[in-house]
C-alpha cells in the first residue's frame, strides 16, 4: 500500500515538473539589474538618493546578497538604515533593520541578529503592513531554526504562512513553505518536507517564478535522496539543474551540483561523483557562505577517502572540522570526526581513530537524543498550531453562528414591521376604499329617495284625483242600495230596470 502511494506521489510530482517547465517564464529582478538603478540613482545626485526608491533598491540588494557576501548586506543596510531615519521613513528602517540581522546571522553572530530581528519586530506590526510582517517572520523562522530552537521555528514559520495566506502574498507563502520543507528535512521528516516543497513549487508554477522553482526543485530531489527514491531525485536534480544554469545563481547552481555529487557517491561511483564536487566547489568560489562550503568540503573528503586519497581527504575534514567548531554546529562536528576516524583507521593510528571515534560519540549521543525530542517538538509544533488554528476557527464559527442568528432574528423582526406595515396600509387602502363607494351608494340612495318622494306626491295628487271623481257615484250607488233594502223599493226598481 505505501509502495503504491510512493509511486502515485512521484507520479503526481513527475507532472507538476514537466507542466510548470513549460509554464514558468517570468523571474524576480537581478542583483545585476538593481546595482544599474542604484548606480543611475547615484549617479543623479545626492538629491535622488535621498529617496524611498534609492532606499527600497538599497535593501533589495542586500536581501540578494544574502548567504552570499556577507560584507555587502553589511554596508547596504547601513545606508539604508542611515538614509531612512534621516527621511522618516520607517518601512525602509524597517527592512534595513532586517537586513542588518540578516548580516549578523551570516557571520555567525546569533545573538545581534536576534536584537535587529527583534527592532524590524516592533516597527513592522506598528506599521501594521502584512507583507512587511510576514518578511520580518520569516527572518526570525529561520534564525530561529539556524540557532536549533525548533520549536519557535515552526511556530513562526506557520504563524507567517498564515499571514501570507490571509493577505494573498503567495511569492512569501512559497518562499516560507520551502524553508518549513529544509527544516523538516534537516531533521530527517522526508514525507513532511516533501507536502511543503509540493506546495511551494505549485505556487512557484502559479507565479511563474523560475528562480525559486529552481531552488524547490533543487530541494525536491535532495529530500527524495535521502529518502530513498533515486528516481525522483534524478528527475529533479536534472530539472533545477537545467533551469539554474541559465540564471546567474551561483549559490543554488552549486547545491544542485552538490545533490548530484552525493548522487553519484551513493551508486559507489566515486570519479563522477569528485568531478561533481569540484563542480560544486568552483561555482560557490563566486559567492561567499561558509555553510555550504562546509557541506562541500565535508563530501569531498568522504569522496576522497573512497578514491584512497587519505591525505588530502584528511586536509578537507580537518578544514570542516575547524569551521564547525568556529559555527558551533554538531552535525559537521560529527561527520568530520567520522572522516577522520576513517582515515586514521585505513592509516593504521588505531589510537587516534579511537580519540576521534569517542568524541563522535558523545557528541552523537546527545545529537540522537535531541533528534529523537526535536522530531516530537517539530510535530507537536505544527500539531499545536493546527489546533491553535482549529479552535480559532471553531470559535470564529461560534461568533459567526450567533452574528448568523442575531442576524436572522433581525431579519425576521424586520419582514414582520414590513408585513405589518404593509397590512396596515393595505386595511386603509380598503377603507378609503369602501368610504368611497359608501359615499357612492349614499348619493344613489338620495336620489332614490328624491325619486320616491316624488313619486309619493304624484300619487297623492293621482289619488285626490281620482277620490273626487268617484264621490258622485259612490253616493248614488250608496242610495241605491239603501232603496233595494226593502223589498217593496226592491220590486219597484226592478221593474224600472226592466223597461229600461
Amino acid at each position: 500500500m505505501n509502495l503504491k502511494k510512493q509511486t502515485i506521489c512521484r507520479i503526481f510530482l513527475f507532472c507538476i515538473l514537466v507542466l510548470s517547465n513549460s509554464l514558468l517564464n517570468a523571474q524576480s529582478p537581478s542583483k545585476d539589474s538593481l546595482l544599474v538603478q542604484i548606480k543611475t540613482l547615484r549617479s543623479k545626485g545626492v538629491h535622488a538618493t535621498q529617496s524611498k526608491a534609492y532606499v527600497d533598491f538599497l535593501n533589495q540588494l542586500a536581501l540578494k546578497y544574502r548567504y552570499r557576501n556577507a560584507d555587502s548586506i553589511k554596508v547596504l543596510s547601513d545606508e539604508a538604515f542611515l538614509l531612512s531615519s534621516k527621511m522618516s521613513y520607517p518601512e525602509g528602517k524597517a527592512f534595513a533593520l532586517l537586513r542588518r540581522g540578516d548580516y549578523y546571522a551570516d557571520t555567525g553572530l546569533e545573538e545581534k541578529a536576534f536584537k535587529e530581528y527583534k527592532k524590524s519586530k516592533q516597527l513592522a506590526f506598528s506599521l501594521n503592513q502584512p507583507k512587511l510582517k510576514v518578511e520580518v517572520l520569516k527572518s526570525i523562522a529561520s534564525q530561529e531554526f539556524l540557532s536549533q530552537n525548533l520549536n519557535k521555528a515552526v511556530l513562526t514559520y506557520y504563524e507567517a504562512i498564515d499571514l501570507a495566506c490571509k493577505n494573498d502574498l503567495k511569492e512569501l507563502e512559497a518562499r516560507l513553505r520551502h524553508n518549513l520543507g529544509y527544516c523538516y528535512y534537516s531533521y530527517k521528516l522526508y514525507d513532511e518536507a516533501q507536502i511543503e516543497y509540493l506546495v511551494a513549487d505549485s505556487l512557484n508554477t502559479l507565479l511563474g517564478d523560475n528562480n525559486l522553482k529552481a531552488m524547490t526543485s533543487s530541494n525536491i530531489a535532495l529530500n527524495a535522496l535521502d529518502k530513498g527514491d533515486w528516481e525522483l531525485s534524478h528527475t529533479y536534480n536534472e530539472a533545477s539543474i537545467a533551469l539554474l544554469e541559465k540564471r546567474n545563481e551561483p549559490l543554488w547552481l552549486s547545491r544542485a551540483f552538490r545533490v548530484k555529487a552525493r548522487f553519484y557517491h551513493k551508486t559507489n561511483e566515486f570519479k563522477t561523483a569528485q568531478k561533481w564536487i569540484r563542480k560544486s566547489d568552483s561555482t560557490l568560489s563566486k559567492v561567499s557562505n561558509a555553510r555550504d562550503q562546509m557541506e562541500i568540503d565535508n563530501i569531498h573528503s568522504t569522496i576522497l577517502i573512497n578514491l584512497g586519497d587519505l591525505n588530502s581527504a584528511k586536509k578537507y575534514a580537518l578544514k570542516v572540522l575547524k569551521k564547525a567548531l568556529e559555527f558551533k554546529d554538531s552535525i559537521f562536528q560529527i561527520r568530520s570526526y567520522g572522516n577522520l576516524e576513517r582515515i586514521e583507521e585505513q592509516l593504521g593510528r588505531t589510537d587516534s581513530a579511537y580519540t576521534y571515534h569517542k568524541k563522535s560519540l558523545q557528541i552523537k549521543s546527545l545529537l540522537n537524543e535531541n533528534h529523537q525530542v526535536q522530531n516530537i517538538v517539530l510535530l507537536r509544533a505544527k500539531m499545536n498550531f493546527i489546533e491553535e488554528k482549529e479552535a480559532l476557527r471553531l470559535e470564529n464559527f461560534q461568533n459567526n453562528l450567533t452574528q448568523q442568528k442575531y442576524f436572522q432574528w433581525t431579519t425576521a423582526a424586520l419582514l414582520a414591521l414590513i408585513i405589518l406595515a404593509l397590512i396596515m396600509y393595505s386595511s386603509k387602502v380598503k377603507e378609503q376604499r369602501l368610504n368611497e363607494e359608501l359615499k357612492e351608494k349614499s348619493k344613489t340612495l338620495a336620489a332614490s329617495e328624491m325619486d320616491l318622494k316624488k313619486t309619493n306626491a304624484n300619487q297623492k295628487t293621482l289619488f285626490s284625483i281620482v277620490g273626487h271623481d268617484l264621490k258622485g257615484p259612490i253616493s248614488s250607488l250608496r242610495e241605491l242600495l239603501s232603496l233595494m233594502a226593502n223589498e217593496e223599493d226592491k220590486e219597484v226598481l226592478i221593474k224600472i230596470y226592466c223597461l229600461s
